[in-house]
């Protein structure tokens, strides 16, 4: 886990409340892993207290920077968007767990919302054996970013659900009946999450999952993010900051 007082190289608006920020990290940058995210100070001084936790969007290891895509739902984030380039702030990471390595003959990565974000890393990682398909899902157009970007890595496949890109519907709604010999890597909301990993099991597929909750600390001291996860045939509450965010979607338990 590095601290590193990071620069502020990019902070632009790419969408309805969405925004991208670019950060001079050389160390974080170095010790990234796709799937993995940083803790972010806010603002210049202490207030508010508390980081951010945002996945890392890119990941430029040679030239000592990584990327985030954060949306602005509150004080903490709108403060970051205020920030201009040339700021310098306290970034944590990288924290939590990375992708795991691809076991099949074939990737399907599914991403949905704010989910799309950590997933360009992982999208560019397996974009060199080949044969991933993509699928992104939002609400509208708005929502979406860096499809260029993940146009690149594979076969990319888009859905919203007021019809505006892509297909009209939920992003699920695009996947093949038959997704046998694939390994599947998701992030996005919960209901999204919980369709693809029935999905998985139902064709005895290995699935992943990127999880989101309420941070603290991210480094797995306030255990303010545990999660209930099956383990050996128990119920027992996991940290995704430290355990996850990535789980296989066997051990997530989703609420009813």
């Amino acid at each position: 886990m590095i601290s590193e007082r990071a620069q502020i190289t990019l902070n632009r608006q790419v969408g309805i409340d969405i925004w991208q920020m670019r950060l001079q990290t050389p160390q974080i940058a170095k010790a990234a892993r796709a799937g993995q995210f940083v803790m972010l100070q806010c603002g210049t001084g202490l207030d508010p207290f508390l980081k951010r936790p945002l996945g890392i969007h890119e990941i430029a290891a040679d030239f000592g920077v990584i990327t985030c895509v954060y949306r602005v739902v509150g004080r903490g984030t709108g403060l970051l968007s205020k920030l201009p380039v040339g700021s310098q702030i306290t970034v944590l990471g990288p924290c939590g767990r990375p992708w795991p390595q691809l076991n099949a003959a074939k990737a399907v990565i599914i991403g949905g919302g704010m989910g799309i974000a950590p997933l360009l890393p992982l999208a560019e990682d397996l974009s060199a054996r080949g044969n991933t398909e993509i699928y992104l899902g939002a609400n509208s157009s708005d929502e979406l970013f860096a499809l260029v970007d993940f146009a690149k890595c594979g076969n990319l496949r888009v859905a919203t659900l007021d019809g505006s890109a892509g297909v009209k519907g939920f992003v699920t709604e695009l996947l093949p009946t038959d997704l046998s010999a694939t390994e599947i890597f998701a992030c996005g909301p919960l209901p999204m999450m919980k369709a693809v990993a029935e999905l998985a099991a139902r064709q005895n597929i290995n699935c992943w999952l990127s999880l989101e909750e309420h941070m603290g600390c991210g480094i797995g001291t306030c255990m303010g993010c545990v999660r209930p996860i099956k383990e050996n045939d128990k119920i027992v509450y996991k940290r995704v900051c430290r355990e996850g965010p990535v789980f296989n979607a066997t051990e997530v338990v989703f609420d009813d």
